[in-house]
C-alpha cells in the first residue's frame, strides 16, 4: 500500500553511467515498514532476489565472475573485487548526492568453511530431478505402493519411512525427516566441484550428447573432447566407464544400518533413498 500507485510501472534512470529500466513490483518477501520499504534486486547474486525475479519474470544480469570480481557489465567498476567495487560505488553515490544516509544492519552472510571468504551467489546451469513429477514404478517392494502405480519421489521417500520399512533411530527424529520431505524442493544433482563424479552429458555446437544413451567419442567434436564445463577436460574419459556396481547387489548393500547425524540426514540419507 505504501507504494501502491507505482506498482506495475517502469521508470528510466541513470545509475553509475548506465541507463536502467526499473520495474516496480510488490512481493511478500519485502517488509514495507523496514527502512524505505523499497529495495533493489540482484537476481543473479542473491537467492531471495532470484526467487522474487522468477515470480515476476524479471531479467537476470550477472555482474560478478568466478573470481569474485566485477564483470564488464559493471562498467567503470569492471575487474575490481566485489569489496573494492562496493566501496567505490558507495563513494560515488555520496559524491553525486544520491546517498541519503548510512546505518548499521545485521544480515546473514555465508562464508566458505575453509577460507572464511564471503560466498557470492552466481547463476549456473544445473541439472535437477523433479521430486513432484509422477512416474510409473514397475517393480515396487514398498508397502502401500503397488507395481505399475503412479508415484513421485517424495511419495516414495514418505512411504519408505512411514510404512516402517526404513526406521529412523531415535524415533523422535522422524518428525524432522517428514517435515523436510514435505517441504522438499527439486533435487540438484550437479555441482561445480574439482573432484567427484560428473554428469555424463556433453555439449557440442547445437547438440547435447548423453553418455547414458550413446557413446561419447573424440570424433563428436573433432579431435578434442566436447565441452562439459568444469572440472578440467582431462577427466572426461572417466565418464565413458560402465557402472561397475552390480545392480542385483543394491538391495543387499542397503540392508544395513546407516548411522548419520541430524545435520547430514538431508544430504547423505536422502541421496540413498532417492538414488
Amino acid at each position: 500500500k505504501r507504494y501502491q500507485e507505482y506498482i506495475g510501472q517502469q521508470f528510466e534512470t541513470e545509475f553509475l553511467g548506465e541507463t536502467l529500466q526499473i520495474a516496480v513490483i510488490a512481493d511478500k518477501e519485502i517488509d514495507p515498514e523496514y527502512g524505505s520499504g523499497a529495495v533493489g534486486l540482484t537476481p543473479a547474486h542473491a537467492s531471495v532476489d532470484w526467487e522474487i525475479a522468477r515470480r515476476h519474470d524479471l531479467d537476470l544480469k550477472q555482474v560478478i565472475d568466478e573470481n569474485a570480481e566485477m564483470m564488464d557489465a559493471a562498467g567503470e567498476f569492471a575487474n575490481l573485487s566485489v569489496d573494492k567495487a562496493r566501496e567505490q560505488i558507495a563513494d560515488k553515490l555520496k559524491k553525486d548526492g544520491l546517498l541519503e544516509g548510512e546505518e548499521t544492519a545485521t544480515k546473514n552472510l555465508g562464508r566458505a568453511e575453509r577460507t572464511g571468504a564471503v560466498i557470492e551467489h552466481l547463476p549456473k546451469k544445473q541439472w535437477f530431478v523433479d521430486v513432484n513429477a509422477q512416474f510409473t514404478i514397475e517393480n515396487s517392494d514398498l508397502k502401500n505402493i503397488d507395481d505399475g502405480q503412479e508415484v513421485t519421489l517424495k511419495e516414495i521417500m514418505q512411504t519408505a519411512v512411514g510404512s516402517g520399512q526404513i526406521s529412523i533411530t531415535p524415533e523422535r527424529f522422524e518428525k524432522n525427516y517428514f517435515h523436510w520431505i514435505e517441504n522438499l524442493r527439486d533435487w540438484c544433482i550437479s555441482r561445480q566441484i574439482w573432484y567427484g563424479h560428473r554428469i555424463p552429458v556433453f555439449y557440442c555446437q547445437d547438440k547435447t550428447y548423453s553418455a547414458c544413451t550413446e557413446p561419447i567419442v573424440s570424433t563428436v567434436c573433432g579431435h578434442s573432447p566436447p565441452s562439459a564445463g568444469p572440472p578440467p577436460p582431462r577427466l572426461w574419459p572417466a565418464s565413458q566407464m560402465q557402472n561397475p556396481l552390480n545392480q542385483s547387489l543394491v538391495p543387499t548393500l542397503l540392508n544395513f544400518i546407516q548411522p548419520t547425524s541430524l545435520s547430514v540426514v538431508r544430504i547423505l540419507s536422502s541421496s540413498g533413498l532417492r538414488g
